[in-house]
């Protein structure tokens, strides 16, 4: 066997290498700096031994600096198998030190209990308590290295599992030391001890340098975390019964270090009970939707995957309650909080026990339901629309609620989240088509795709910087020309996206799709900008006509998008026609006409666009503060060939005149047309008989070929009136 001395050598070379590991940066650099220091305690331990034996010293005094290197060194290693426990298992424990210390108690009250009964006669009892000492470091460190492997999975990675294979090696040599030192003169275990810890120190250089991989890490166990405690409660118990029972009678020390490692131990398991409590309610919080109580988005996902695991038949419904924003604009978030609320309890009653509900956020819902096929859950999701169709109360108020639902199967998903996105897309489908129950679709989830791509390059042309990545929009009008003059006294914008890939795309293409994502307000506060800064160059006595959809018309900002677009460019609020369909005049009167009355207010000139299609009563025509009524195009076209739709017109144009309001008819196509507008008295016109959309500099172009000012007409000396 190697002499201490040549022990010494290699140790310190040992060292070095791993002073080099330490220093690597890696996420494990700790670990190799904490055995790095062990390596140091062993060189100073050899070194002080060498010296010893090449002195003569006295072999007490030799054990006294084995058995102080050798606590020290098992400290060290200690502490770097903790930090190896954290750094795979991803459990930064707060009772690493409480089960270390506990534990340390505990092997050295066994040690004590052992060694009071089986030491010769005379023997030093400072040298028994510094051997218990020991065997309790070394208990500790061989009780550490078993937990990690246990509940990290490190016995299956070929570096680690040797490495800690050689901390066991390493305390069962030196443990052994211990105890043969209290029955001989102990002078042959020195030369075991500097080969245990010098071959530990050289064989820990060696596997340093094979980097380990540190993909494999996991979460480890609640019951894992606290088996160390358990163990070391039930030791000290054990070991008072014990020293009390043998003969020779209870030892005070050994009590007193029981007592200890028992209290600190209890006091990390009620610790641990408290921890343990609190992750359970932060897991169930993490997969709960906080205001319905029901599962949220995560806990569904999971539950979608699981059952993919388990290989069952499993549907998705995805809910969207219909019109849910009136609901908010009507009873504020609160109240639109209480019929969420009200919703979630609905569907949770009704629904089978094995079902499992969640919310997604917003109005939306998701049902997982196990054991189905597409069939049934298409069933159930018509029971959900019957379901939801009854109205809630809120505050006295009674709400009718519609819903859609697209229904999907994990038969064709390949996994939870696809099953998700394909519930979505019915869900989407099924609400384009106003409401009601969607399965999925391949061929649809194609269309919807696409038209998930061209909303994202909508809201990158409206929210960032328009980019050639994206396009641009870009209004063209449609001249409003005089009946009798036949002169343009008036332009819409209609706007166009010129899209690098689909080329010039019409309104059909991309307003729906800025509806549904809430982007109107700021697709209108867009066109109103630049139309503005167009009709700011025609000449003095041509309007320029901007369409608001139902959504701007309720939205706070368009009075101020208004504001903005008129000083930004010096265009007089009068030469301004803001028109507003039918149907959403029919929404929410209340709403409209006041916005219409504060844009009154201002100068600005209201029309009611799509007239005809709203079925509007005669009353609401005298209350709103309307200009204009623009007749819809399902009247035109049949104004020369229908003596019915002819009859219509004629009153529809002599009231509006009674009440002090122009009339525009649009869609003109043909001269018979135009010609029995004229006869009836309409004022202004507009179709493809006189021009499509065009760009702005061909509607300017334009101007120069009819007459630039129009006869006065009744209509406008009623509306001075009216003014």
């Amino acid at each position: 066997m190697l002499e201490p001395a040549a022990w010494l050598v290699a140790s310190a070379v040992a060292a070095e290498v791993l002073r080099r590991r330490s220093r690597s940066g890696e996420p494990d650099a700790v670990v190799w700096a904490w055995l790095w220091r062990a390596a140091l305690v062993v060189v100073a331990m050899l070194a002080v031994e060498t010296v010893l034996v090449g002195v003569g010293a006295r072999l007490a005094l030799s054990g006294a600096a084995l058995g102080a290197g050798s606590v020290l060194a098992t400290l060290a290693v200690y502490r770097g198998l903790v930090h190896w426990n954290r750094d795979v298992t991803l459990t930064a424990t707060p009772g690493d030190w409480s089960n270390g210390v506990s534990a340390l108690l505990t092997g050295v009250a066994l040690a004590e209990v052992i060694g009071v009964r089986v030491s010769p006669p005379g023997a030093d009892p400072w040298a028994l308590h510094g051997m218990a000492v020991q065997v309790g470091a070394l208990v500790v460190v061989l009780g550490t290295a078993t937990t990690i492997l246990a509940i990290s999975g490190l016995a299956r990675r070929v570096v680690p599992a040797t490495l800690i294979a050689l901390v066991w090696v390493v305390v069962v040599v030196d443990g052994w030391r211990e105890v043969r030192a209290l029955l001989t003169d102990g002078s042959s275990e020195r030369l075991v001890l500097a080969a245990a810890w010098g071959g530990l120190a050289v064989c820990a250089a060696a596997i340093s340098t094979v980097r380990v991989s540190a993909d494999q890490r996991r979460d480890a166990s609640s019951v894992a975390t606290a088996v160390g405690a358990v163990v070391v409660l039930f030791a000290s118990l054990v070991l008072v019964v014990v020293d009390a029972a043998v003969p020779g009678g209870p030892s005070p020390a050994t009590f007193t270090l029981s007592l200890l490692a028992g209290l600190i131990a209890a006091t990390r398991l009620t610790r641990l009970v408290g921890e343990l409590a609190d992750l359970a309610d932060s897991r169930v919080e993490a997969r709960t939707d906080m205001l319905t109580g029901v599962a949220n988005r995560r806990a569904l996902v999971e539950a979608v995957e699981a059952t993919y695991a388990l290989e069952s038949s499993t549907s998705l419904l995805v809910i969207d309650l219909d019109g849910f924003k009136n609901v908010n604009d009507r009873l504020g978030h609160a109240g639109g909080d209480e019929v969420i609320r009200q919703v979630a309890d609905r569907l949770r009653r009704h629904l089978p026990a094995d079902a499992l509900l969640a919310r997604f956020g917003g109005d939306e819902f998701a049902i997982v339901l196990r054991g189905t096929g597409l069939d049934d859950a298409t069933r159930t999701a018509h029971d959900v629309i019957a379901l939801l169709a009854v109205p809630v109360e809120v505050r006295a108020q009674r709400l009718g609620l519609g819903a859609s639902v697209g229904v999907a199967s994990n038969e064709l998903a390949d996994h939870g989240i696809d099953l998700v996105r394909r519930a979505d897309t019915a869900m989407y489908m099924a609400k384009r088509a106003g409401g009601g129950v969607r399965t999925y679709d391949a061929a649809v989830d194609d269309e919807v795709q696409r038209r998930h791509l061209l909303l994202e390059d909508l809201r990158g042309v409206l929210l960032d910087e328009p980019g050639a990545a994206r396009g641009a929009l870009v209004v063209h009008y449609q001249p409003q020309v005089d009946v009798v003059t036949d002169a343009v006294v008036g332009a819409e914008a209609l706007v166009r996206w010129r899209h690098p890939v689909l080329g010039l795309l019409p309104p059909m293409e991309f307003l729906p799709l800025a509806e549904e994502a809430g982007l109107m307000p700021a697709l209108t506060a867009h066109v109103l900008r630049t139309a503005a800064r167009d009709a700011a160059r025609w000449p003095a006595h041509v309007r320029l006509a901007v369409n608001v959809s139902a959504t701007c018309l309720s939205h706070p900002g368009l009075l101020g998008a208004v504001e903005q677009a008129l000083a930004a460019s010096d265009l007089a609020a009068d030469r301004l026609v803001v028109e507003v369909t039918e149907t959403s005049l029919m929404r929410d009167p209340e709403v409209a006409g006041d916005t219409m009355r504060r844009l009154r207010e201002r100068d600005v000139v209201v029309s009611i666009d799509d007239y005809g299609t709203g079925y509007a009563s005669l009353a609401y025509l005298h209350d709103l503060p309307a200009h204009e009524l623009k007749l819809d195009r399902s009247f035109t076209v049949r104004l020369a060939t229908d003596a019915r739709t002819r009859a219509i017109v004629s009153g529809t144009i002599a009231i509006a005149h009674r009440l002090g309001v122009e009339v525009l008819a649009e869609g003109v196509e043909d001269a018979p047309t135009l010609e029995v507008l004229r006869q009836l008295g309409c004022d202004r016109w507009q179709g493809f008989l006189r021009a499509p959309a065009v760009p702005v500099d061909d509607l300017v172009a334009g101007f120069s070929a009819a007459p630039a000012v129009p006869s006065p007409r009744t209509g406008d000396n009623v509306l001075q009136q009216r003014a």
